[in-house]
């Protein structure tokens, strides 16, 4: 018996996921379904097809899948996010797999690239916190980029906001938000402190020092 060629496997488990999202009713069986698929699409290097997948569903996740799949994204989002290579293919999945967020609008802070803000391509990850976006900010890493980074405030609305990191899943008290660009006002978002850009990548002398002062 021939073996499946690697895009025959692919599309496998692709399909596989896509069935496991679509019957899923919150069981813990159907729940688990889904999770073992995880690693093999992580394996397979398939997160943009299976991202894509996501997003085109017709039907609303089960909430209990929801919040299953909000206790992997709080641990691995930022490989998710990585992996999927596209920040708004990456938004429109998590409108799918992520619990509805019932709040009402806030204002929120992000450490950005001066390049995004010039270009409004604000990333997914926001913050209450003033100061922990400043910390990114004024990260010497972020600093690299071109034009450096800046500080940013913005108003956001409710339907601007996929979702927010709840306390018990927040060890680092990032108080950390999950932000639709498409969805911010125009005026909504300013920059209230810029930071040069580095011209070398830190020693690790001057990253202890960054970090000691934080």
């Amino acid at each position: 018996m021939c073996a499946l060629s690697s895009p025959a496997k692919k599309k496998r488990i692709l399909d596989q996921f896509e069935q496991a999202l679509s019957t899923c009713d919150g069981d813990d069986r159907s729940i688990a379904r889904v999770q073992k698929l995880l690693p093999a699409i992580d394996e397979a290097f398939i997160w943009p097809q299976a991202m894509r997948r996501v997003a085109s569903l017709t039907s609303e996740l089960n909430p209990h899948l929801r919040l299953s799949f909000y206790r992997v994204f709080t641990h691995h989002g930022d490989h998710l996010k990585q992996e999927t290579g596209n920040d708004l293919l990456f938004i429109r999945a998590l409108r799918k797999l992520l619990p509805i967020y019932r709040g009402g609008g806030m204002t929120l802070y992000r450490g950005e690239t001066f390049g995004n803000r010039r270009h409004r391509t604000y990333g997914v990850f926001w913050s209450a916190s003033k100061g922990i976006a400043e910390d990114f900010a004024s990260d010497p890493f972020r600093r690299r980029a071109k034009g450096g980074s800046v500080l940013l405030r913005a108003e956001v609305p409710q339907d601007a906001i996929i979702a927010k990191l709840f306390k018990g899943y927040d060890p680092y008290e990032e108080q950390e938000f999950y932000v639709d660009r498409r969805k911010l006002k125009p005026g909504s978002v300013h920059v209230l402190k810029s930071w040069p850009q580095l011209e070398h990548y830190p020693s690790v002398q001057e990253f202890e020092h960054w970090f000691k002062a934080a």
